[in-house]
């Protein structure tokens, strides 16, 4: 079982990889992501900036950056609910 750790705002996040994707959790919220929610936390954790994950998906999947970030938007909009990634979720918002 593999555990990543990633820190957003003042909390620390444990993300654990699982069959359908990932499990998120702090102190007191929970949440589960797909696997490419997993994918973009994994990077994070690795120290990873936001702009550096949208452009090497942008290259490895040959696809444009916009689209990576309209891709990535919804994600991150669902994280913020918890009080998660809201920096990123700015610089994706002020990207569209």
């Amino acid at each position: 079982m593999t555990i990543y750790v990633v820190k957003t705002g003042s909390e620390t996040l444990r993300i654990r990889e699982e069959d359908f994707g990932c499990t998120i959790w702090s102190r007191d919220k929970y949440a589960e992501g797909d696997a490419s929610t997993l994918d973009v936390l994994r990077r994070l954790s690795e120290g990873n900036s936001i702009e550096k994950i949208t452009a090497d998906i942008s290259e490895e999947n040959d696809i444009p950056l916009k689209e990576v970030y309209t891709g990535l938007l919804p994600m991150f909009q669902e994280l913020s609910k918890a009080g998660w990634f809201l920096e990123e979720l700015k610089m994706l918002e002020d990207k569209q």
